[in-house]
Parts: C-alpha cells; structure tokens; sequence
C-alpha cells in the first residue's frame, strides 16, 4: 500500500506562478511525493521573492528616472532680479539772481603757519559766484528714486587741512567709504564732525599727526565739519547709500548718471541759500536737464 503525505498548500494566485518548470509531469516513488511537494513550495517561495525584488527594483527606478540615487534637493536661492540698464543722465546748472554778497575776508594773524608763501588775501567759500552767474560749492544729489544698491567704493574721500582751511569746502561721500583726514599744516587742528544721524567725532590733530580714517554708515544731509582752534574753518559732507551726486564748481553745473529709468528727485542744497528739489521722469538712454534758479535773500 502506498502511503501518503498530506500537506495543505494554499495555491498561489496567477500573476505569481511563473513558467520556471514543472517537475509534476515526473512520476515519482511514493516516498519521494513529499519531496516534489517541498521543492514546490520552495520555488513558490523563491518566485515571490523574485517578485518583490522585480517590484522594489522598479520602484527605485521610475523614483530616479535613471536608477541611480536621488539626490536630496537643495532649496533654492534667491535670485536677485536683473539691474535694469543704466544709461540716462541728469544735468544742468545751478543759477544765481540777484546781487552777491561781498566776499568775506579771513583774518588768520593769530596763526602765523596758515598764511602760506606768496598767497593773496583769503576769502571765504560760503558764497562764491562765478563769472557766468552761477554758484559753486552747490551739493546736488538724488533725493528718491534710487532703488538698487551700490557697494561704497574701496578709494577714499581726501578731507585735508591746508593753509588752515578745509578742502574741498563741500564733498560727497557714500556710507561705508572712507573718509582720509590729512593735516597738511605745520600747526595743530581739530577735525570736530557735528552729526546727527551718525557718531559725531571730535578729532585732535597735532602738526605731527598727519592723517586719520573715519566712515559713515547712515545716509545724512549735510555734516558741518568745524576746526575749535581756527573757528573761520568749515565744511560739509554730504553722506549718502548711492554714488549719484556732485559739487558744482567754476562752471556751475552738475551730471548725474548713468542712471536706469525712473521717476528721480533731485535736490540742490547751498549753505547758505538752503534747498531746492525738482521731480522729473527719466526714460531708457534719456537725458534730462534740470536747473536750479537761487535768489538772494
């Protein structure tokens, strides 16, 4: 009598029975049933595993588009947005009507070493008209309108002390850049800055201390400079967070720019005659003038 081994195989379902091969066509001894019913399950167990491995595989794939390792994305970076075209100007000239004051006449007898060799009569710089009838030492610069930024420049700002007067009488300068104090004279001075948006400083500067560096760090219109020793010495500077400014001079004019287009304000400030301000609308390579008409007082 054959003896039989019962064994309760639950069968797999279609989409697992893969056509590897079948041994149930083979007849086997009864003792070897057993056998073939093992090995059957053994390779029921071997297609699934070969399934999940089929499946995982895909997975990984169709995740990597190429089945290498995803990498892990970085965030992104803010992009700062393209600096439209700068290639417009703002220009014209800073008129005087009326009559002038007298030059004003500086005394320096208390100070022998500020009289330099051979130089005439001095006179102050608060108001100088020029020969075409327009004001020098005017500080012309753009109020509103500048959006963009512009890092301060590396080259300093000269502020020196010559023949006991500042020069130059009027500067610009932009936050962040320095500021090179130098005493030309064979005296002592003291570089004395009233401000109000930015530390003030009080500086002692001997004949033998020739150069000292300060910065501003916030805009600020106008700074008097002052020297406690010789009280007929002044200056200003005009600090502010873009390169867009002049001092006009012989001629009386100013340029701004380049610039991009925009809608600007522009300020002519004078120490003694005070400020004047003009709107204009600048379009793309544009060039705009602008005239400013001081009256005495």
């Amino acid at each position: 009598m054959t003896r039989e081994f019962p064994l309760d195989i639950t069968p797999l379902p279609d989409y697992i029975r893969l056509p590897i091969f079948d041994i149930s066509c083979i007849r086997l001894l009864p003792a070897a049933r057993h056998f073939r019913l093992t090995v059957k399950v053994a390779l029921s167990r071997v297609r699934v595993a070969c399934l999940m491995l089929c499946a995982m595989s895909m997975f990984c794939s169709a995740c990597s588009g190429d089945g290498q390792s995803v990498p892990i994305p970085k965030p992104e970076t803010a992009v700062t947005a393209p600096a439209k075209p700068a290639a417009s100007f703002i220009f014209g000239q800073m008129h005087f009507q009326g009559e002038a004051p007298a030059a004003k006449v500086i005394h320096m007898a208390r100070d022998a070493a500020c009289r330099l060799p051979g130089s005439a009569e001095i006179v102050s710089d608060e108001f100088v008209v020029n020969a075409n009838q327009t004001l020098r030492h005017v500080f012309v610069y753009l109020a509103e309108g500048v959006v963009q930024l512009y890092p301060p420049p590396a080259e300093p700002v000269v502020l020196n002390q010559i023949g006991c007067q500042y020069q130059p009488h009027v500067f610009g300068i932009q936050t962040g850049q320095p500021l090179q104090i130098l005493n030309s004279d064979d005296t002592m001075h003291n570089v004395h800055a009233a401000s109000q948006h930015n530390p003030p400083f009080n500086l002692g500067m001997t004949r033998h201390v020739k150069l000292l560096t300060r910065t501003f760090t916030h805009p600020e219109i106008m700074i008097p400079f002052r020297c406690n020793v010789h009280p007929w010495m002044s200056a200003y500077a005009g600090v502010l967070a873009h390169p867009f400014f002049q001092v006009t001079e012989a001629a009386g004019d100013y340029r701004l720019g380049p610039l991009p287009a925009g809608n600007y304000l522009v300020v002519a400030w004078h120490e003694k005659l005070g400020r004047r301000a003009q709107r204009v609308a600048l379009g793309d390579s544009a060039a705009a003038r602008l005239d400013f008409i001081f009256a005495a007082e």
